[in-house]
């Protein structure tokens, strides 16, 4: 694999558990952001301020959701985002532990244009997203910046409402609040990839157990200006595979446009502050509920044993899981977490 043909987004995870913290207050919400988006480098990625990645095509194709290069019209991302798993108990002990819970940013969606289940992180007071960059020409010039085009932000899985006040259906929350940087450089060698540094918080006055934090990406590899996004055609198209070496999960166009599209869209694990056991790779089909495999999961049950590393049963990638069989066409998406 090239890998100047391999679209990297890359995750860096800081998990801080701290308890006894102040939850938002549920009125403490700031509009949602989804009209943020990297353009300093040759990916163009939208980030928004309640834990996605990629507009689903809703802004399509004013704004570009994953796409590589720029101006190219191939997109690698329908959405994505968030995804942390846990316990919950009274103290250090365990006593009176329930779970596991998790919070997703985003589930398998027809479209992400109107929010419903799934979406469980929101806006807290902090909410604004504050753009910088260590380019001494910059408007957004400041000191502290990381990269050429920093994105900085805060949400919470803490409210069980959004801020129209509908309710989040099925929402458990685990007590978190989240701070993400992400960096985006335009230096030739570093121009097709963007890095998210997420720090987590446990605001709760409970205890976290058994954390597993990833991120879920509905990839789709197409070259829009051959084929435009709509239909279950234009997403069944996508192969499937996972780097354990490097840790990189990615997504290539099988039988799509084929010629048109030739970069890979790669979620790349680069570390965490805490300690974990395994970093693990599962996928599944879009909204499939009868393969023991490759089931789209419908509770927090489901989507914790996921995070595990569980593709179903005892299954594991290469333990009852064919990469070959990945690299067949369909409509999957990746799941790369740590724990």
């Amino acid at each position: 694999m090239n890998i100047r043909r391999l679209l990297l987004v890359t995750l860096a995870l800081q998990l801080t558990l701290i308890a006894q913290q102040e939850i938002p207050s549920l009125n403490a919400f700031r509009k949602d952001d989804n009209s943020k988006y990297t353009s300093i480098g040759n990916l163009g990625i939208t980030i928004t301020n309640f834990g996605t990645y990629g507009h689903g095509f809703a802004l399509w194709p004013q704004q570009p959701s994953g796409e590589y290069p720029k101006g190219s019209g191939i997109e690698h991302i329908f959405d994505g985002g968030l995804y942390i798993g846990g316990f919950i108990s009274n103290d250090a002990q365990g006593s009176g532990k329930t779970g596991p819970f998790v919070t997703t940013a985003a589930v398998d969606a027809a479209s992400v244009s109107a929010r419903g289940g799934g979406f469980e992180f929101t806006n807290s007071k902090e909410a604004v997203v504050v753009e910088r960059s260590s380019l001494l020409t910059s408007r957004y010039y400041k000191p502290q910046a990381v990269s050429h085009q920093d994105f900085v932000m805060e949400f919470t899985d803490t409210n069980l409402a959004w801020e129209n006040g509908e309710p989040i259906q099925e929402h458990s929350p685990l007590g978190v609040g989240v701070h993400l940087e992400t960096y985006a450089w335009n230096f030739p060698f570093a121009d097709f990839f963007v890095i998210f540094n997420y720090t987590i918080k446990n605001v709760s006055n409970k205890y976290l157990d058994s954390v597993y934090v990833g991120l879920w990406t509905d990839a789709v590899v197409r070259n829009t200006k051959i084929t435009s996004p709509g239909g279950s055609a234009f997403f069944n198209k996508g192969g499937n595979g996972y780097m354990d070496s490097i840790k990189v999960a990615y997504e290539f166009d099988s039988n799509g446009d084929i010629g048109f599209t030739d970069s890979y869209l790669g979620i790349q694990f680069l570390g965490s502050d805490t300690p974990y056991d395994s970093v693990n790779f599962v996928n599944w089909q879009f909204r499939n509920t009868a393969d023991p495999l490759f089931f789209a999961p419908q509770t927090d049950q489901d989507r914790y044993v996921k995070m595990q590393g569980f593709f179903g049963g005892n299954a594991r990638y290469k333990y009852g899981v064919t990469p070959a069989t990945l690299k067949t066409p369909s409509n999957r998406s990746i799941l790369l977490s740590a724990g």
